[in-house]
């Protein structure tokens, strides 16, 4: 019988093979032997290295020479709670992760706060990366690849991705995915996915630019908010529905930022009723849409829930989210003097 601890352990030979498991019959009386024997896992070289299991018939093994980290065999890995107590130790040491073929599935925070990871290698096989998979990792570029289905909510969360290709075979884009990921600049959107779905893109500085497809029938809550940088996004499914939970919700929390889609759509009226430019997609017209001065909540109206909006963004430290609609004093800030100088201009003009 072989057997394999599931803690770090060390060896110093050279290990082409390790049996998972071998379990062999108790002595019976007939007179050949009746014997089981679970698939073989095949590890790869490895001298001087750590390894130990992380699914029924999937095991790891890290090389310290190259700082890599190897999944391999047959299957999902197992998930983890809130981080991967496997490798816990060995976590400021790993500068790569190569998931081998034959890997079906990547667990929940797997590679969470693996802060050095720089590159992951993803096989062909993989059909699903869980929640919070690769959260507050440093991996700069990823390609998922065609086969993953599904990947789960907050799987890249605090990492420092900056370019994403998703997958051509997923749906949707799950809750908070990108949620913080302050140096991503650009994702290719597939035209397979149909739904964005609440606070995908939260926090998202660095985006400049996205398009979201015809195919798309729902943005999500919040999906764009605080993301300062975005200069355009362009909706090209004219009855996107574009999601507003509650009142002081945004989906697009930037005011500067260009709408691109057709004329009477839906990315028209979220542009009129928040101000944003817009540019038809028919024939390049341009769309501006006046501001109501001190309407903070874009209700299109000067009233005490204004002051109050603006009061409550800054003790939230949302600042930022607040429109340019805000400044009623005209000093071109907005602070607490603006909801003071609302709620003063209200007493005295009634």
């Amino acid at each position: 019988k072989t057997t394999v601890s599931s803690s770090a352990a060390k060896t110093t030979a050279v290990s082409k093979t390790t049996t998972a498991k071998t379990t062999a019959a108790s002595k019976t009386t007939q007179t050949t032997p009746v014997q089981t024997t679970e698939p073989t896992v095949t590890t790869p070289e490895l001298i001087d290295g750590y390894y130990g299991e992380c699914g029924d018939n999937v095991m790891w093994a890290f090389d310290e020479s190259k700082g890599e980290l190897v999944i391999f065999g047959e299957g999902a890995m197992k998930d983890y709670e809130s981080y991967n107590e496997e490798w816990a130790a060995l976590s400021d040491k790993i500068k790569s992760i190569k998931v081998t073929e034959g890997i079906t599935s990547i667990g929940a925070y797997a590679f969470s706060y693996m802060s050095n990871v720089q590159n992951i290698e993803l096989p062909s096989t993989l059909t699903e990366i869980k929640e919070s998979a690769l959260r507050a990792t440093n991996i700069e570029e990823i390609t998922i690849p065609d086969n993953v289905k599904e990947i789960g909510e907050r799987a890249f969360t605090m990492s420092n991705v900056k370019r994403v290709t998703l997958s051509g075979g997923m749906t949707e884009i799950a809750a908070g995915l990108f949620d913080d990921c302050r140096q991503l600049e650009s994702v290719e959107i597939p035209e397979s996915i149909t739904v964005i779905n609440d606070y995908a893109f939260l926090g998202c500085e660095s985006l400049e630019s996205i398009i979201v497809s015809e195919q798309v029938e729902r943005i999500g809550n919040c999906a764009f908010l605080s993301c300062a940088a975005l200069k355009e996004i362009t909706i090209e499914n004219p009855d996107c529905i574009i999601e507003e939970k509650e009142e002081r919700d945004r989906t697009i929390a930037n005011e500067d930022t260009v709408i691109n889609g057709y004329v009477d759509s839906t990315a028209y009226k979220y542009a009129e009723k928040h101000f944003n430019k817009f540019i038809s997609l028919e024939d390049g017209s341009e769309y501006e849409f006046g501001h109501v001065k001190g309407d903070a909540n874009g209700d299109g109206k000067l009233n005490v829930r204004d002051a109050a909006f603006i009061a409550a963004k800054l003790a939230q430290g949302k600042s930022a989210e607040l429109p340019l609609s805000a400044d009623f004093n005209g000093d071109e800030k907005i602070n607490v003097r603006d909801a003071a100088a609302i709620a003063k201009f209200l007493a005295t003009s009634r």
